[in-house]
């Protein structure tokens, strides 16, 4: 699912490398269109960059725990443990980078999709890890873009609200939607943890080290399409609790 995060990472530092070419700033049209694509992928590549480094300390710091004997060590795996889990923001500028993904997606795809938000004001303010919702969005940009045309626009909707002592966040496309055998499918393979091409597994475990109730749900009827349902509790969990 982060296929096409890590392309952009790439095409990023080619815009990079470019931009520091002699022959690029000659050409001031050229050079203002490099620059002005450079500060539009900026704040992805920035949040998707520092997702990369927490999820591998993160990583590192479990192994440390499960194979070290050396209580120093294990105490210093802990600390940067819990350090690496603080990488968590609120949904508001969750939000923000999971729009500023969909409108680079739609210059580079005009015409081809459309989007909507809406959220309860209690709802922002809570947090959740980065990268949540925007790899969830790319999933249905990316089974819809060879169905989306001018003539029928793709529409995706993200809606957040509160439902008794949870926190409730949907993300709504109208792609060509999955049959019940398929999604059956999937939805056990959320529930169990198993890998999917989906990789809705890897968010799931990472809602995990922060909620006590992380919970995400796909429904879908083939020819009205799909919704991803995400459940977590409305207070979070202590990031400094031993897993």
């Amino acid at each position: 699912m982060f296929d096409k995060l890590d392309d952009i990472l790439i095409h990023y530092e080619e815009l990079m490398l470019e931009l520091g070419n002699p022959s690029v700033t000659e050409d001031q049209n050229r050079f203002r269109r490099l620059m002005k694509e450079q500060a539009d992928l900026a704040p992805l590549v920035e949040t998707y960059t520092e997702y990369k480094k927490a999820k591998t300390a993160v990583e590192d710091s479990l192994a440390i725990l499960d194979e070290e004997n050396d209580e120093e060590m294990r105490e210093l795996a802990k600390e940067e443990l819990s350090d690496a889990k603080k990488q968590i923001e609120a949904l508001e500028q969750e939000l923000k980078i999971t729009r500023d993904y969909l409108k680079i997606m739609q210059k580079r795809y005009p015409g081809c999709f459309y989007f909507e938000t809406s959220m309860e004001p209690e709802v922002l303010s809570c947090c959740i890890p980065k990268l949540t919702l925007q790899p969830l969005v790319e999933n249905s940009i990316i089974h819809g873009l060879q169905l989306f045309t001018s003539d029928r626009a793709g529409l995706i909707t993200i809606t957040g609200y509160t439902e008794d002592s949870l926190i409730c966040l949907k993300i709504t496309d109208n792609v060509s939607g999955m049959d019940d055998e398929t999604v059956a499918r999937l939805n056990s393979q959320i529930f169990s943890e198993e890998r999917s091409s989906f990789g809705i597994h890897s968010i799931k475990k990472r809602l995990k080290l922060y909620f006590a109730v992380a919970d995400i749900v796909v429904t879908s009827k083939i020819a009205e399409g799909t919704v991803i349902t995400i459940r977590i509790s409305r207070q979070q969990e202590n990031p400094d609790r031993k897993d």
